[in-house]
């Protein structure tokens, strides 16, 4: 997903570098832990841009059940959502803040549902690409929802694969094909 932020920023004309290093240096209130953030944006604001991206779930990652309360709440997704942006503010806001960056956590549900930081960087980011390339915003919108989406699925279709890996070892069952053959393979489509 970090790679497709990038190719968005590319698209819209703005520079940026992945895991950037020395954010932090010179800040008496620099990361301890030398975290650096995802992707810096260099010319988006008045000011350098460090995303940091979390693809969170509310079910629990143990394989843990979900309570009864939670199960019932209709929110607990956006909840989840604040929680995990809450825990990144927390983790890189001061040490941005002392050393002049923005700060944008970057926090999308394993579903597809958006973070409204992430979704109002996004739209900015769009925006600024439809004013260039002359093509309506919501066109925009839709095409790279969907290629973030696509990424998303991607990425939890190779978690999956790499569980079953683990679980049959290199034992795999005949019939057992993953999405990188089936993708690099045409005659998948053709099967009968």
């Amino acid at each position: 997903m970090v790679q497709l932020l990038q190719s968005l920023c590319s698209y819209a004309g703005f520079s940026s570098k992945l895991e950037p290093v020395g954010m932090f240096r010179g800040n008496e209130v620099g990361l301890a832990d030398g975290s650096k953030g995802d992707l810096v944006i260099s010319n988006l604001g008045p000011k350098p841009i460090l995303l940091d991206v979390r693809v969170s779930s509310v079910c629990p990652a143990n394989g843990g059940q979900l309570s009864a309360r939670d199960i019932n709440d209709k929110d607990l997704t956006k909840k989840n959502l604040k929680r995990n942006y809450d825990e990144k503010m927390r983790h890189y806001g001061p040490a941005a803040q002392g050393a002049n960056i923005e700060f944008v956590p970057c926090i999308v549900d394993i579903g597809g549902q958006m973070h409204d930081s992430f979704k109002k960087l996004v739209k900015k980011i769009l925006q600024k690409a439809s004013d260039q390339r002359h093509i309506p915003l919501s066109v925009l919108w839709n095409y790279w929802f969907s290629a973030l989406t696509v990424s998303l699925y991607r990425g939890r279709a190779k978690a999956m694969i790499g569980l079953t890996k683990r679980a049959f070892g290199n034992n795999l069952p005949d019939n057992y094909e993953s999405s990188d053959i089936v993708v690099s393979r045409s005659s998948y489509l053709n099967r009968k």
